[in-house]
């Protein structure tokens, strides 16, 4: 496949809502946002405590989606599975992909890069609560809950920590760089690992 993939992850309002769509348009290729909304989170976590229990969540979601009588034995093997199926289906074509684990389960096509988008916890929630047009403390409490219960699903169901920088090919503090340089550089770095991967480069 030569058209360009691009994985995102971002830490709870690093700003892939409004960089994502950006380099998808560019790229000409589909923008694919996150499985799970900060709403379900929310409703899993009646109490407000910030926090979930990751395992629940995600059989409640899998036998939503799925009504499979297999998730009742392995629900995480089955989740996987599907999650992988499903993700190399969406950037058949090309992509820039939020979340769903891409990071992990594209971890060896060619050219395409792995990139998260990061900044201090302040810039992140002050930014939330404006996108969203919520108060600083229900962004206080989502970016909690997310980042926490985001890396948990992802060890749960893949054994990999999206926390941890190695996975990715570019980290971005877009606190310091600002959202719009960050496509740029993405577009940049991208470039560059298609060329060593021997495919063309794509228009900047």
């Amino acid at each position: 496949m030569n058209a360009p993939v691009v994985t995102l992850f971002e830490a709870y309002g690093a700003g892939a809502d409004v960089v994502g769509p950006a380099l998808a348009e560019q790229l000409g290729v589909p923008w694919i946002g996150q499985a799970t909304t900060s709403e379900q989170y929310e409703a899993a976590d009646a109490k407000g405590t910030g926090r979930i229990n990751v395992r629940q969540f995600l059989t409640s979601l899998a036998f939503l989606d799925q009504g499979s009588v297999e998730l009742v034995q392995d629900p995480m093997e089955e989740l996987a599975r599907d999650q992988a199926q499903q993700v190399r289906g969406l950037v058949a074509s090309g992509g820039v992909i939020l979340g769903r684990n891409a990071t992990v389960i594209l971890t060896g096509l060619p050219g395409a890069l792995h990139v998260k988008l990061d900044g201090p916890r302040e810039y992140r929630v002050a930014r939330a609560a404006q996108a969203a047009g919520i108060t600083e403390e229900q962004a206080a409490l989502r970016q909690q809950r997310e980042d926490a219960a985001r890396a948990e699903i992802s060890l749960e169901v893949w054994g990999w920590d999206p926390r941890l920088t190695a996975w990715y090919d570019l980290v971005i503090n877009t606190a310091t760089f600002g959202l719009a340089a960050a496509g740029e550089m993405i577009v940049d770095a991208l470039n560059r690992k298609r060329v060593a991967a021997g495919l063309q480069p794509v228009a900047g």
